[in-house]
């Protein structure tokens, strides 16, 4: 089982923070997507968060205001153990990596709409009823 982070960020109009997968990534190329990111070797779930927040968007200010206990997404015969964390910030300071190609705030709907990638509606309803 694959352990990984996956990391709702909304900003203070309530939209999420969506990165797009850069086109060369394996798993959902060019699609919207949010922060997650798989656990290094003796990594705790705050420690895994912390570390992806910051490789993948350059935050490090932030409010945490919720971690869901972990549940088992399953796609394409592997199954991935999900630490969920939703987080707040009141900027727009983001340094995106080479993982991703662009960065946009999106409500809920939106990001639904979008060509996103096939577990974020998983992700989001851990923490939103939709």
């Amino acid at each position: 089982m694959i352990k990984t982070v996956s990391i709702v960020i909304i900003n203070n109009e309530g939209k999420i923070l969506a990165l797009k997968r850069s086109a060369l990534k394996k798993w959902y190329p060019a699609k919207w997507d949010i922060i997650s990111g798989k656990f290094e070797e003796n990594e705790t779930p705050e420690e895994c968060f912390k570390r992806e927040l910051y490789e993948e968007t350059g935050i490090t200010e932030f409010i945490l205001t919720e971690i869901k206990e972990p549940y088992i997404y399953s796609e394409a015969g592997l199954q991935w153990l999900v630490h969920s964390f939703l987080c707040k910030i009141d900027h727009n300071n983001i340094k995106l990596d080479a993982e991703h190609s662009e960065f946009k705030w999106m409500d809920i709907k939106e990001l639904l709409e979008s060509d996103h990638a096939t577990p974020l509606k998983t992700e989001l309803r851990v923490f939103f009823n939709f």
